[in-house]
């Protein structure tokens, strides 16, 4: 589908949206072009900003992506920004710079953790002197891993310098077993293809049920 901006005198860009893959659920930006004499105002910004109204009120897609040359500064500092109307996925591969903080507050990451504490809420912690190294959670939620309304959705974070010890394993074996005891049939994730922790999710049963050019969806019978 291609797309042309406007201002009150001139066309001012193009981008094109596609489906990636077979999924109708993700539409992918590409060939984003602004005049060079445009650029710097905000025009790009606004592009994408109307690509992503249309991708998710007028489409209905739950997924929008994009590719970036690593040397496009400008324009991965300026998608980073307007990241609060994205699916978000937080691991962030080797060499790509890690974004803010404040990412965490955006409304596409505050589905996993606000209100915690509802019924099918559930949550245990590593703890090492005193101090809280890690944690996975679980709830039924409409994220991108989401199976149905009677499966629950995992999440799990380390800081950095607890990775790689057995820590994530030990977490996520604990939180199976406690799934199982209160009588769910199956738990779900999903993880980029890229991400060390795929084979940790094997380790412990999840299987690739489903996935796209980037991510796998991942399913762990109880």
């Amino acid at each position: 589908m291609p797309f042309t901006a406007f201002d009150e005198l001139e066309m001012i860009g193009f981008f094109t949206l596609r489906n990636p893959n077979e999924s109708l659920d993700e539409l992918r930006f590409g060939f984003v072009i602004v005049n060079p004499d445009k650029r710097g105002t905000g025009c790009g910004k606004a592009m994408i900003q109307l690509g992503l109204k249309f991708v998710f009120e007028i489409y209905g897609a739950k997924r929008a992506s994009l590719g970036v040359f690593e040397n496009n500064l400008d324009a991965y500092e300026e998608n980073v920004a307007l990241r609060s109307d994205w699916k978000l996925i937080i691991f962030v591969p080797d060499g790509m710079k890690k974004p803010l903080k404040s990412i965490i507050e955006q409304p596409e990451l505050q589905i996993y953790v606000a209100d915690f504490g509802k019924a099918d809420d559930w949550c245990l912690v590593a703890e090492i002197k005193e101090k809280i190294v890690g944690a996975v959670w679980v709830r039924i939620m409409n994220d991108y891993g989401h199976i149905d309304n009677e499966t629950p959705s995992f999440a799990i974070s380390l800081y950095e310098e607890y990775r790689h010890l057995g820590i994530g394993t030990a977490l996520m074996k604990a939180m199976l077993q406690l799934l199982k005891e209160k009588g769910y049939k199956q738990t779900s994730l999903s993880v980029q293809k890229a991400n060390y922790a795929v084979d940790m999710y094997r380790k412990v049963g999840f299987k690739v049920v489903d996935e796209n050019e980037e991510e796998y969806i991942m399913v762990c019978p109880l």
